[in-house]
């Protein structure tokens, strides 16, 4: 049986892996004007850059809580944790979703 932390990891170097894959095969195939690149590409890559910062910052804030969660013991509720459940996966999906 696979390790949970293992299996976590496996899946978001995975994603990651395919959604890079999947934007760097199709990036020229739809008709946009010059401009409407460069601002999405501009703003692709910001929100990629903030949210792999954001998703760092929090990971290391927390650093013994990702391997071993029932380790925890209570409920998180304060910081990013209380404006969203996982905020380092919603980071994560943000970073995947902003590819340029």
């Amino acid at each position: 049986m696979v390790e949970p932390a293992l299996m976590r990891r496996l899946v978001s170097g995975l994603g990651t892996a395919l959604i890079t894959a999947i934007s760097l095969l199709t990036s020229n195939t739809l008709p946009l004007t010059r401009i409407f690149r460069v601002v999405t590409g501009t703003f692709g890559t910001t929100m990629l850059y903030i949210s792999v910062a954001l998703a760092l910052a929090i990971h290391r804030s927390f650093p013994g809580s990702h391997d071993r969660p029932e380790e925890v013991g209570e409920l998180l509720t304060e910081g990013p944790y209380g404006l969203c459940r996982h905020p380092f996966y919603f980071l994560v999906m943000l970073a995947q979703a902003s590819i340029p």
